[in-house]
């Protein structure tokens, strides 16, 4: 939904696409004791965790490779895919 704050798995259809994200305003990665929020304007294409294009990934929060354990944000400069 626009303009609401979504949770990678936790707020997704099962079956949707977890290879990339599109931020509107920003992305938090943040546990309690600490956190980093990310923002730009002209760069809204992310992937959490690590390089994941056309990985299809079923699932992020695993157990091996958990992104929330990696804390890894990627933004794509270009993408003419």
């Amino acid at each position: 939904m626009p303009g609401s704050i979504m949770q990678p798995d936790i707020d997704q259809i099962p079956g949707s696409i977890r290879d990339n994200y599109v931020s509107q305003h920003w992305v938090s990665i943040s546990r309690q004791d600490y956190g980093v929020l990310w923002a730009s304007a002209d760069v809204p294409l992310v992937e959490l965790g690590g390089i994941q294009t056309e990985k299809y990934l079923p699932y992020l929060t695993m157990v091996d490779g958990n992104w929330l354990v990696q804390a890894r944000l990627y933004s794509f400069l270009m993408h003419n895919h």
